[in-house]
């Protein structure tokens, strides 16, 4: 058996790590390969997800918003908003 040096040893187990987490949870193997491929910062994503699950959880609609300035994400807010579809000006009965 060959002896492998820390960096092909270090290859080689991140290869059976992300192969066994396609199998189990392919789900996240696409968002660890997005992540691995585009350099966006994951804990950005983890208060997104914070916020999306917080408008399931309200009125089940709204919106997040990520405010960017200078290549920096700044604020991550989600509005939790009441959906209407009523008529601004009611008619005279």
């Amino acid at each position: 058996m060959k002896n492998l040096s820390y960096e092909e040893e270090q290859s080689k187990n991140k290869q059976i790590f992300y192969e066994l987490v396609q199998r189990l949870r392919p789900e996240i193997y696409v968002i660890m390969d997005l992540l691995d491929q585009t350099g966006v910062n994951p804990f950005i994503l983890y208060k997104v997800i914070r916020q999306l699950n917080n408008i399931a959880i309200g009125s089940g609609w709204g919106e997040v918003v990520v405010l960017v300035n200078n290549k920096k994400a700044v604020k991550v807010s989600g509005m939790d908003t009441e959906k209407l579809n009523d008529d601004v000006i009611l008619s005279p009965k």
